[in-house]
């Protein structure tokens, strides 16, 4: 398991088996790659394939490496990136630190490419690797430099985290949100930069714009004609009636307004359209025959850019149509616009089965699915009292209660035996829960909005359970002390099937039963 490294606990045991997207200040080390320009025929060890001119190295049907030694510590996350400035056949299959292929970049068109990666080694000798696989072509501007977050300088970044690595996020305000817990999830859209397979009418797609992850992977969509002018995609879904999420992020240029569709068998559909002037809904969220409960919401990530949201349930058409405009005046995106040359930039489409949207999941080629995160803290780490204690966690889920999402909770491995947080399904309240074979639950009975942050504190003791909410009187229950608790579990229940898919801010232990006064204190 990894340890979280910045802000939180290096007690903190963390795992998601797949990479995993945030907003996070991000600003670089220095340069560790020499001539990483090919501005000289030096400094690199060529194999087979291989040359080294006119600032450039090239390769024909290269099958040998191309390598250098570079200064690296194990553990640590490194920004690799590099241009491929002419192509002909094959690939760089990968791109790499140290002797780990699970730690790759590859690569087998013309463009940029770039993947934070973790080192696998320490020293002034680990081998950055150019492993081509009969490429034709030839590359530049080799990049790796170490990856600083949460500095003063940093630049705000939808940042992609390696494996392993938690996600510390912030508003576009720069504002610490805390560490990120989301459940896994599928971005059912191949393409998600609309690089490919996406249909286009009455519009100029221009690429290669700064997006929000700080690369040039970004798309200009203007408008060639006042007619109905839309970005298309479909991906299957089941037959059955389903609620799905369609997400994107979009910055103005010469367009105010920005609709958004979701369809199957036209007319069956569901719209919204977006004011990017004011980052609010134009139109609200609204529904044709089949479709059924539309919402929608803009969410602000900074530097002019928004998140734009739309869900609703489907009708039972296999195919669900992902759609996009531009548009001077408040119209859908069958409607006509005044202004043929509207325009506006666009960047990261995904779709997800499933009532609120979930961080971005980059794709390409295929549809990609992002693993749960798995956050958790042996209670033997820090020194728990099994007779008596007192928890505070202050988080904020990123939608309203859907499956008795958890907060925090502290168990034997099981649910038979734990103290839980968590914002119930059913009553959709605060709650706290207390299971020792049968469960008990102390709840405030207010609801907990989407974003909205929270503060719990709860105790304990032989025959005396408590918490306080948001500042609130105490609530009280009754039950025997739960020894042999063993794990504090952050963000899930015992099973991690129930996420927060939210931000957990802050978390306090105390080894002992704080006083009434003391716990509406700590959450006020």
């Amino acid at each position: 398991m990894a340890r979280v490294y910045d802000n939180y606990s290096s007690l903190i045991d963390f795992t998601r088996a797949s990479s995993g997207t945030a907003l996070r200040p991000i600003s670089y080390g220095d340069e560790l790659v020499t001539n990483g320009g090919f501005d000289s025929d030096s400094d690199w060890t060529k194999g087979t394939g291989w040359t080294i001119s006119d600032g450039t190295s090239t390769a024909s049907a290269a099958t040998g490496n191309l390598q250098q030694s570079v200064s690296v510590t194990a553990g640590k996350i490194y920004f690799i990136t590099f241009d491929i400035v002419a192509y002909t056949s094959g690939s760089i299959n990968r791109v790499q630190l140290g002797t780990v292929v699970g730690n790759t970049l590859n690569a087998s068109s013309v463009g940029t490419y770039s993947s934070a990666i973790v080192a696998n080694a320490t020293g002034s000798g680990v081998q950055l690797y150019v492993v081509p696989s009969n490429f034709s072509g030839s590359i530049d501007n080799i990049s790796v430099r170490e990856v600083l977050f949460d500095q003063p300088n940093g630049t705000l970044t939808l940042f992609n985290h390696p494996t392993n690595v938690p996600r510390i996020e912030y508003d576009a305000q720069g504002n610490r949100l805390g560490l990120l817990v989301e459940e896994s999830r599928t971005n059912l859209i191949e393409y998600s930069d609309f690089s490919a397979t996406w249909t286009s009418s009455n519009c100029t797609l221009t690429s290669s714009q700064q997006s929000p992850d700080g690369n040039t992977n970004a798309i200009i969509f203007e408008r060639n004609s006042t007619a109905s002018s839309y970005l298309a995609k479909a991906a299957n879904k089941a037959a059955s009636s389903l609620t799905y999420s369609l997400s994107v992020f979009v910055k103005k240029d010469t367009a105010r307004y920005f609709a958004v569709r979701l369809q199957g068998l036209y007319p069956s559909r569901a719209d919204v359209v977006f004011d990017l002037n004011s980052g609010s809904i134009a139109t609200p969220a609204a529904t044709v025959l089949n479709f059924s409960s539309p919402s929608a919401y803009i969410e602000n990530i900074g530097n002019g850019w928004y998140r734009c949201i739309l869900t609703t349930t489907s009708d039972t058409y296999t195919l669900i149509n992902s759609l996009f405009s531009f548009n001077s005046n408040n119209v859908a995106i069958d409607g006509t616009d005044t202004a043929p040359d509207s325009s506006g930039i666009i960047f990261g489409a995904q779709l997800e089965q499933a009532s609120f949207p979930t961080s971005y999941i980059p794709t390409s080629a295929s549809a990609a699915t992002r693993s749960a995160d798995v956050a958790s803290i042996g209670v033997s780490e820090f020194g728990y009292n099994q007779s008596e204690g007192t928890l505070f966690i202050e988080a904020a889920p990123n939608h309203a209660p859907t499956s008795d999402d958890y907060l925090i909770q502290i168990d034997n491995g099981s649910s038979t035996k734990r103290y839980a947080v968590r914002l119930d399904n059913v009553t959709a309240t605060k709650s706290f829960v207390i299971n020792s074979g049968a469960t008990t639950t102390i709840s405030n009975g207010t609801r907990l909005d989407a974003g909205e942050s929270i503060k719990i504190a709860f105790a304990f003791s032989d025959g005396d359970q408590a918490v306080s909410i948001d500042g609130g009187s105490v609530q009280v229950g009754s039950a025997v002390a739960l020894n042999g608790l063993t794990t504090l579990r952050i963000g899930s229940d015992d099973g991690a099937l129930r996420y927060l898919d939210g931000h957990i801010k802050s978390i306090k232990y105390y080894p002992r039963r704080l006083t009434n006064a003391q716990l509406q204190e700590l959450t006020s």
